[in-house]
């Protein structure tokens, strides 16, 4: 819930640094509010909106792994934890490696995606 907070100021964010151009331009040739959202500030946005996602997802994980080390009995935080205090070096670096290939795997995927989506970049 922490990332879906610092992901709506970093949409925020893009929103005010956007050209104010596109949206006058779009209100003088009769675009309504929703059009103007859908059309042009999406539009603007796009790129930097996945980018944000790729740097949110990153402290989703983070946050996840710290919650279930705190106050779960189940997933890899907890699995890494309970390994740790038992001492059981090879099965907290697996923990750790999973973790990394999943959060690979998960930016790959938004960077293709972005590259897919955004192809005059």
């Amino acid at each position: 819930l922490g990332t879906f907070f610092q992901l709506v100021l970093l949409v925020a964010d893009d929103m005010r640094r956007g050209p104010h151009e596109f949206v006058e331009v779009a209100r003088t040739v009769g675009a309504n509010s929703r059009q103007v959202m859908t059309d042009v500030a999406l539009r603007w946005m796009g790129p930097t909106l996945i980018d944000n996602l790729r740097i949110t997802l990153g402290w989703c994980w983070t946050y996840l792994i710290i919650a279930e080390i705190v106050a779960a009995d189940s997933g890899i935080g907890y699995v890494i934890w309970t390994a740790r205090r038992f001492v059981k070096t090879p099965e907290v670096m697996a923990g750790v490696v999973v973790i990394g290939l999943i959060g690979l795997v998960t930016d790959q995927l938004l960077r293709l995606l972005h590259r897919r989506l955004f192809r005059y970049l």
